[in-house]
């Protein structure tokens, strides 16, 4: 038995364990620094409501999975973006880097834009953690407050190291738009899946990040760093019900900084004055189990993370 003769000692240990959170726990907590930060299971996920109320950290045991200023001061973490690029480039302010007002809600946040006068737009960011799926559930609103249509999509953006690998279900490999990654950035395409591994050599196309548009299929893929896979879980959209140009899976590898962006777009939507586009897309966070292969094409792998997300 050990005895606790120092009172500080004991109330130390005391605030440790009430952080923790139990086996279907969640635990919210305001930073001083005004960021808050959701716990669930091995991961932990930081959101900056003063900086878009983008993601801004994803700690999954040990290890970052999301990049940081650090290696690209203007593109880090996760974003939210508006599609068709061409229209809404370089990406709104107030959506990507304005200040967010934001209130603590059930097992969540719910963050929100100011106006964005130059769009006629606002947004609406609900991040909520889910202990029984060990996930981040993200909900995206999109309003039009100006008194025309808007024609748009929801785009998220999530910027990763160049380590590991990322792997989806491909649907319609001749949809209009597809492209593929540089030849020099690994590519395997076998039973129904496309598979990449990254590393921090790769540089993309000779003077330009090499971006790949395909058309996904069952509405998911994963990212996996060691034994850890994070799973985006998205709806899965028909080609046709696309902004014209896009796909619903996109991965973009810079061709300077070390980072890849793993992006997933919503369906193409008509938006009359006073309209919402919400949009959900769950991240779901995967121990692999040691036994299992994780190299490129292993269909164990690819198996395990279905059984888990139910797709």
């Amino acid at each position: 038995m050990i005895k606790m003769n120092n009172p500080l000692l004991f109330l130390a240990l005391m605030v440790f364990t009430a952080c923790k959170p139990g086996a279907g726990e969640v635990l919210i907590t305001e930073e001083e620094n005004g960021t808050w930060s959701l716990i669930v299971g091995q991961a932990k996920l930081l959101i900056d409501p003063a900086d878009g109320a983008k993601d801004i950290s994803l700690q999954i045991g040990e290890r970052e999975f999301l990049t940081s200023k650090e290696v690209r001061k203007e593109y880090y973490g996760n974003s939210l973006w508006l599609a068709p690029q061409q229209q809404y480039w370089p990406e709104p302010k107030v959506l990507d880097f304005g200040p967010y007002t934001v209130e603590k809600s059930g097992n969540g946040v719910i963050c929100t834009s100011q106006p964005d006068e130059e769009n006629g737009l606002q947004y609406t960011k609900s991040i909520l953690a889910n202990a029984d799926k060990q996930a981040f559930i993200h909900r995206y609103s999109i309003i039009n407050i100006s008194d025309t249509i808007k024609q748009l999509a929801a785009w998220e953006v999530t910027r990763f190291p160049k380590q590991g690998l990322s792997f989806f279900p491909y649907g319609d490999s001749l949809a209009p738009g597809t492209r593929y990654l540089d030849p020099s950035i690994p590519m395997l395409r076998r039973d129904g899946m496309i598979w990449h591994h990254y590393d921090p050599s790769q540089k993309g196309h000779p003077g330009k990040g090499s971006k790949a548009i395909m058309d996904g299929k069952n509405g998911w893929i994963a990212y996996l760093l060691n034994y850890h896979v994070f799973v985006k879980v998205f709806p899965d959209i028909a080609p046709e019900k696309m902004i014209p140009g896009e796909l619903d899976v996109e991965i973009y590898v810079d061709n300077q900084y070390d980072y890849i962006e793993i992006e997933v777009l919503s369906e193409n939507t008509r938006l009359a004055a006073g309209e919402t586009l919400d949009w959900e897309v769950e991240w779901r966070i995967l121990e692999i189990p040691s036994p299992i292969d994780l190299s490129a094409g292993n269909l164990e792998l690819v198996n395990f993370i279905r059984s888990e997300i139910g797709l």
